[in-house]
């Protein structure tokens, strides 16, 4: 039993207050002074602050103000194609075969691994659940992929109901073709599979003055690793650490040290364990 992404976002963002949550504004930059530092949104507007924490990612608007020649996020040259189904839309040998396993399939050039997860709204009762499969294949033409259904291309990944059919015909006739029956028919029953190209990313510095980078915006690390909520979190936990230390200017290199030797581990674990599919 694994947890889900979005019963972990309700977690946090129920203890957000909603003022304080500002949906549908795009941070663009983020810069500083000697008196605070700032945002700017999308809409103009700018927001300042004693201390900003750039944690938005592997596409970070915040990232260049702390590392201005960052090079970015290196594709791996493969994608994980995810289908995330209802437990009871499962035909049934896929579910004796599937639910409540962790279970792998090894092929040349790529992986199949699925697991239960809690359904949307959190239930843990079997055939409440839901079951979240993941197929890594390799893919040299990356920007045909992330080509939506309206024609425009995303940088990183496409979200479930977004793929064009032609492309979601060739996935579907793909996993009947190239998987187990019971993976195959995962993809079958979704109705919406959705992508995710595969990245390395490691940044040389995490801290500039006020503004500070956290989780996927400083050090991209494999899906293999299933390390990202951890990463995240232990570099918001001693980074907690600091500030009510005073966040002092040694106090910010021990949490960067620590963090950025911590980063660089984990990405070079993912490294490894993708090999096989590179």
């Amino acid at each position: 039993m694994q947890i889900s992404w979005d019963r972990l976002y309700l977690a946090v963002r129920q203890v957000i207050a909603s003022q304080d949550h500002h949906v549908g504004r795009a941070v663009v930059a983020a810069g500083q002074d000697a008196r605070s530092a700032w945002l700017e949104l999308d809409d103009g507007a700018r927001i300042e602050a004693d201390l900003i924490v750039g944690a938005d990612g592997i596409g970070s608007a915040v990232r260049a103000s702390v590392v201005p020649d960052d090079r970015g996020p290196i594709y791996a040259g493969y994608v994980a194609w995810r289908a995330i189904v209802p437990e009871r839309l499962l035909p049934l040998p896929a579910a004796e075969a599937l639910s409540d396993r962790f279970a792998f399939y090894h092929m040349p050039g790529g992986q199949a691994l699925g697991y239960t997860v809690p359904g949307a709204k959190g239930e843990l009762e079997p055939g409440l659940r839901r079951y979240n499969a993941v197929w890594y294949r390799r893919d040299d033409d990356l920007q045909s992929t992330l080509a939506d259904k309206d024609g425009r291309t995303h940088p990183f990944s496409l979200p479930p109901g977004s793929l064009k059919p032609q492309a979601e015909r060739a996935l579907l006739e793909a996993a009947v073709r190239d998987l187990p029956p019971a993976f195959a028919s995962v993809f079958e029953a979704g109705g919406a599979p959705f992508v995710q190209a595969i990245f390395d990313m490691e940044t040389p510095r995490m801290i500039d003055g006020r503004i500070v980078l956290l989780g996927d915006a400083a050090f991209v690390a494999r899906p293999h690793t299933a390390m990202g909520v951890a990463k995240a979190a232990g570099d918001a936990l001693a980074l907690a650490n600091a500030v009510n230390d005073g966040w002092t200017a040694e106090g910010g290199r021990q949490f960067e040290d620590h963090r950025l030797q911590l980063g660089r581990s984990v990405v070079q674990l993912g490294r490894r364990l993708g090999a096989s599919l590179e």
